[in-house]
Formats: structure tokens, C-alpha cells, sequence
């Protein structure tokens, strides 16, 4: 069973977290952002994006970049009401905590797995994730996890080898013993290229008995 492998690294959105891009589009193009902006290829335009994602913009350059992206009388809204509406839309993804799942990490660190957290996000996302978390069972996030490693504080992006190597190396723990769960082919693969054994999961299932049972 692939699950004595000792170290398990889940990704975030789609696997513990659903998430539903789509109503953040949504969302965007109801303040009056061109929708051929708004897809997971171009999401947003791009460098922003990814910079938001590895921690070189702030939260207030985000909404500012997304700001000029807006017709004039969304644009021009007082400072406090644009943000509040950019938060909204932009945090409109988030879906349900299947609670099954986060009590089997606990399950799981139980029985002598360590788990680790490695997830592409930001710190408006993280933010707003983190509360939903905690209402869950009134526990922190990282009580749930051995280590939480975040795209933007890291500075980097899956799917970079980097981010992998620097997992292992800062949790102190090997590539052979040490299986990923994903939602994303191409983040499967770079985990691959360094020794990771992974799992690509469809976004938002639920998970079997290879997860569920020791």
C-alpha cells in the first residue's frame, strides 16, 4: 500500500480545499473585468498572478493592478469599498472543507505519517482559508500539519523542482519515502523529476479507500 511511504505532502486547493475558479471569473467580470482575462490559462493576467503568488507584490498592489483592469465607475469607488469588493471576488473560489479529510490528517499523523502542506497560494487566500479552517473544529491550521510551506512566503511556485527540493530540505525527510497529492499533471511531475513519488487527484473528489484506509 502506497501509504507507508512515512513522509505525505497534500496539496491545498482541490485536494483538501475545494475550489471553484470559475466564481472568482465570475465574480471579476460582474465588476466589469474583460473576461478574456478571466480563464486558468491567462487568470488575471498573468504576471500579477504569479507574482501575487510568490509573495513580490503585496495585497494592495494586487487590488491596485486589479483596479486598472476596471471600468471607471467600479474603479472609482472609495478606496475602502474597492478593496472590500477585489477581496470578495477574488476570495469568491473558496469552497467547502471537507471535514473527513482534515480529520483523517490527523489520523494519519497519528498512526506515525509525518504530512506536510505545499500549496500554491496567497496571503489574501491563506487568510481567508485559514479562518475557514480554524471554524472547522476550532483548530489552527498547522496543528493539522508537521510543516506548512506556502508559495508566497517560499517565493516560489509549484511547479518548480526548487519548490521540491527545498520541502525536502527544510522538513529534513527523503524523496523515496515521501509521497504528494495533487490536483495539477504538470505539479505530479516536477515532484517526480526529484524523486517524489506522486498521485494526481481530481480537483475536489472525494478520496478512497487508498487514502482513507492504512
Amino acid at each position: 500500500m502506497i501509504l507507508k511511504k512515512k513522509n505525505l505532502i497534500f496539496d491545498l486547493g482541490g485536494i483538501l480545499l475545494d475550489i471553484h475558479p470559475s466564481l472568482t471569473f465570475e465574480a471579476f467580470a460582474k465588476l466589469g473585468v474583460e473576461e478574456s482575462m478571466l480563464n486558468e490559462t491567462h487568470s488575471l493576467a498573468n504576471s500579477a498572478m504569479l507574482a501575487f503568488e510568490t509573495g513580490k507584490i503585496s495585497p494592495a498592489e494586487l487590488v491596485a493592478y486589479i483596479a486598472t483592469l476596471l471600468p471607471p465607475g467600479v474603479r472609482n469607488l472609495p478606496a475602502g469599498e474597492l478593496e472590500v469588493r477585489v477581496r470578495e471576488a477574488w476570495c469568491a473560489l473558496i469552497g467547502d472543507l471537507p471535514l473527513y479529510k482534515w480529520q483523517r490528517l490527523l489520523q494519519l499523523r497519528a498512526s506515525g505519517h509525518k504530512v506536510y502542506l505545499l500549496s500554491n497560494t496567497n496571503e489574501i487566500h491563506w487568510a481567508a482559508i485559514s479562518r475557514n479552517i480554524a471554524a472547522l473544529e476550532g483548530r489552527a491550521v498547522e496543528s493539522y500539519f508537521d510543516g506548512v510551506f506556502l508559495s508566497y512566503e517560499m517565493k516560489l511556485c509549484k511547479p518548480s523542482k526548487e519548490i521540491f527540493t527545498r520541502v525536502l530540505s527544510e522538513a529534513g525527510i527523503l524523496a523515496c519515502d515521501t509521497l504528494f497529492f495533487d490536483d495539477s499533471a504538470d505539479n505530479c511531475a516536477a515532484a517526480g523529476s526529484v524523486g517524489i513519488e506522486a498521485v494526481l487527484v481530481e480537483r475536489n473528489s472525494r478520496w478512497g479507500d487508498f487514502l482513507l484506509k492504512d
